[in-house]
């Protein structure tokens, strides 16, 4: 009798150390999770002040159509690299793509070519001030005058 209550310590010991062990796991996936909806809100945050039409902020089945295929993709593979790719890889309509963005960058290195060495474009590129440019665009405003 003693061997069969020791025997349901044991067990019960096992299985507590398991559930605990489980505990933790859920608690450092919970906070990995947290930290992750920070990331992903201090993204959308920042896409909202330079593309606020952007249908990633505002296409509500375009973002459950990507939450889907990265799950899809997490529970076929058992690898978060895998939903990581189709994150990577997913298509936003009427957004630039990695060629689009080269063509684009390829011509307004050229369009910068063509400019004087005093123009205020390539100031802001070499210094990164943009607010210059803002600056240049109300002086340009200003100086049209009222629209009318």
């Amino acid at each position: 009798m003693d061997h069969q209550v020791h025997m349901a310590q044991r067990n019960a010991l096992e299985w507590q150390a398991y559930a605990q062990q489980l505990e933790r796991d859920l608690n450092e996936m919970s906070v990995a999770n947290a930290a992750n909806l920070g990331v992903r809100c201090a993204l959308s945050e920042q896409l909202r002040r330079v593309d606020p039409r952007n249908p990633l902020l505002n296409d509500e089945a375009m973002r459950e159509r990507l939450l889907q295929e990265a799950g899809d993709a997490f529970l076929s593979e058992r690898d978060f690299d895998a939903a990581r790719r189709v994150g990577g890889a997913f298509k936003v309509e009427g957004r630039p793509t990695k060629l689009n963005q080269a063509g684009e960058a390829l011509l307004l290195a050229v369009r910068l070519q063509n400019l004087s060495p005093g123009h205020f474009m390539l100031k802001i590129f070499e210094e990164g001030d943009w607010a210059l440019l803002l600056r240049e665009a109300l002086r340009s405003e200003e100086a049209a005058g009222p629209a009318g």
